[in-house]
Order: structure tokens, then C-alpha cells, then sequence
């Protein structure tokens, strides 16, 4: 793997911890919308199989935690 490559999964990896560290105490349905709605936009801005199922897997365990 090339060092482009490696930082890009890094990048991917800061914004989707943000993402959880954000959302760690998601408490109304505002909150889960917004969490919803930035993790469309880290999808977006990472496509492909790996961001998807890594996104899906944080949204589910913050609606496990949380709700």
C-alpha cells in the first residue's frame, strides 16, 4: 500500500472517530438525524465498501448505546 493511500484511510478513520466521539450521548431525535446526515457526508467524501460497513457499524453501536 502506498503512503497516499495510508493517509487517506487515516483521514477516514480521524472523521469517523469525530463522528462517534461527537455523537457518543445522542439523546433526541435532532441529534440522531445529525449524526445520520454527517455520516452521509463522510460517506461521500470516502466512497466504497470499507467506509460504508465501518460507518454502518459505528452508527449501530451508538443506536445501541444509546437508545
Amino acid at each position: 500500500m502506498k503512503e497516499a493511500e495510508l493517509r487517506n484511510y487515516w483521514r477516514f478513520f480521524v472523521e469517523a472517530w469525530k463522528l462517534f466521539r461527537r455523537h457518543k450521548d445522542v439523546t433526541s431525535e435532532q441529534e440522531w438525524e445529525q449524526a445520520m446526515e454527517e455520516a452521509k457526508q463522510i460517506r461521500a467524501k470516502f466512497p466504497g465498501d470499507f467506509s460504508q460497513n465501518v460507518l454502518s457499524e459505528i452508527l449501530k453501536e451508538l443506536e445501541r448505546v444509546n437508545r
